[in-house]
């Protein structure tokens, strides 16, 4: 850490004389492993004063890690979490072990096939539990026709040993160019000896009933079965070499979802487990996309969940978000699982249609300027953003939460605000510190700053609270937002007459063809 040199911390504020964060936060450069790292704090709770440093190292893990959980806790508490993601029981892991990129594949047979008979292999007490996920959380329905199974009673009597189990072993791996064979060519090599039942298992590739899993990284192998119903949802199992997509109620199936960039479910669970929803609070999330961080607030507590878009229009996503609420309140009236509201709207989240100092908690997944927005749009919307979340809250209560690509133009939005306050109420951004503190519209230092690993790319989650001020609208505001407005509809009318000439110039490349 003493030869770590920082290359982001931000300067203290002038209005409020204090650094925008409390502990050293940003990028660094570890001269003695020659990595860079990102720095970054977590308070779990106001009367702890003791903040945790978080460290990441940025594209290490490829987006993806790997928890082994030993719990005694029911197997429906552990099927119906939603801040677990793709879930596995586990039968049996090696840590430490000679198996990496350079070995050959009749190297590894052998290897694995010593790992297995030198070692218990707890098969049977895995797919126990694994039948007990499909029992808890599948949901699959019985047909009454006795002349024909269906796939619950196909399962049940498999289990019994009635009928051949039909699995599909699949492989995920550490990504890297060095490997000396494929995924198929190892899942071939070692089916025999990791699915131990031969006799009364077989392979199907499409209409499976369990997923068998390996996971591949250096120095370390995993066996378990996959405890999600991917293949009866629709969805793309571990077969694909990726990590599966969240399949917890109510799904949207693949289908719906292609082309739509969206938040996984589970991160925005944990989004507002970081907010601490109470009963009767009142979200909101501005850049909503289709939905995911306010229909999971039901879930979380008895709370209101609102969001909006510029996309839930009937012309874009306005289908699929009011399909997704449909799904939301179906599952809650027939699971009983939570008894809060949620609903969506269209709006522009630089001019929201809610009422001054109304809302409890802010949690949002910003544009990271990469994907869906370009990084110089980004830098003109986000301070009026900034500036709307400010008037929303509620003042000395409200909390805001936010996943974002970089957190240092949104903390000079905050020091901006506080400096505007501070200077309307006073004249001088040089007042004592009891003024500005009085005065500021957000809480400064923030309360946490740390960084995180969204499926391999680097992002931030930030945590602050609302300070007392009241909410100063800068003088050009309005001004801004109408020229953002009149160049949003500029590109959409320059869009929609690009698309019928791809249509034309496809239709004569159709004719041209034949």
């Amino acid at each position: 850490k003493k030869k770590a040199r920082r290359k982001g911390n931000s300067q203290p504020s002038k209005a409020t004389g204090k650094e925008p964060c409390a502990l050293s936060t940003g990028s660094a450069h570890d001269d003695t492993t020659g990595r860079h790292m990102n720095l970054g704090y977590y308070q779990s709770d106001e009367k702890e004063r003791k903040r945790r440093v978080v460290l990441s190292h940025p594209g290490q893990l490829d987006g993806v890690v790997w928890l082994k959980i030993i719990t005694d806790a029911p197997t429906a508490t552990i099927a119906n979490l939603r801040c677990l993601g793709p879930l596995i029981s586990l039968i049996k892991s090696w840590e430490n072990i000679d198996i990496n990129e350079s070995h050959t594949l009749e190297d590894v047979k052998a290897y694995v096939q010593n790992l297995v008979s030198s070692s218990e292999y707890p098969f049977q007490s895995s797919l126990q539990v694994w039948h007990e996920h499909v029992q808890h959380s599948w949901f699959l329905p019985e047909n009454n026709n006795d002349d024909e199974f269906d796939e619950s009673t196909y399962i049940r009597q498999a289990m019994e040993g009635k009928l051949p189990m039909k699995f599909r072993l699949s492989c995920t791996r550490s990504k890297s160019d060095q490997y000396k064979y494929t995924r198929q060519e190892f899942v071939s090599c070692i089916a025999d000896t990791v699915v131990t039942p031969k006799s009364k298992w077989k392979v199907d590739l499409t209409k499976y009933n369990v997923e068998v899993v390996i996971l591949v990284h250096p120095h370390c192998l995993a066996v378990g079965f996959a405890c999600r119903p991917y293949r009866q949802l629709g969805a793309k199992g571990f077969f694909q070499g990726t990590i599966p997509p969240d399949v917890t109620p109510p799904y949207l199936s693949g289908t719906i979802l292609s082309g739509v960039v969206r938040l996984r479910p589970t991160t925005a669970h944990i989004l507002l487990h970081l907010a601490k929803l109470e009963t009767g609070d009142v979200l909101l999330d501005p850049c909503v996309g289709i939905g995911t961080i306010p229909m999971e607030v039901p879930y979380c507590a008895t709370a209101i969940g609102l969001g909006g878009d510029l996309v839930l229009t009937q012309d874009g996503m306005g289908s699929l978000g009011s399909k997704y609420v449909t799904q939301v309140r179906q599952e809650g009236r027939t699971s009983n699982k939570f008894t809060g509201a949620t609903n969506l709207m269209a709006w522009d989240a630089t001019l929201l249609p809610v009422r001054s100092s109304s809302v409890d908690v802010i949690v949002s997944d910003l544009p990271f300027g990469q994907t869906c927005m370009s990084s110089s749009k980004l830098a003109n919307i986000l301070p009026l953003m900034i500036e709307e979340m400010g008037r929303i809250l509620r003042p000395n209560a409200g909390r805001l939460v936010l996943l974002c690509g970089s957190y240092q133009p949104i903390l000079n939005a905050f020091q901006y605000l506080n400096d505007e306050a501070v200077s309307s109420k006073d004249g001088d951004v040089s007042a004592s510190s009891k003024c500005t503190r009085d005065h500021s519209v957000w809480q400064l230092p923030c309360k946490s700053i740390f960084p995180v690993n969204i499926g391999g790319l680097m992002a931030w989650i930030m945590h602050v609270n609302r300070g007392p001020g009241d909410f100063i609208r800068a003088p050009n505001r309005l001004e801004r937002i109408r020229k953002l407005a009149h160049k949003r509809q500029r590109i959409a009318k320059h869009l929609a007459k690009e698309e019928p000439e791809k249509e034309s110039q496809s239709k004569y490349r159709r004719i041209q063809s034949r």
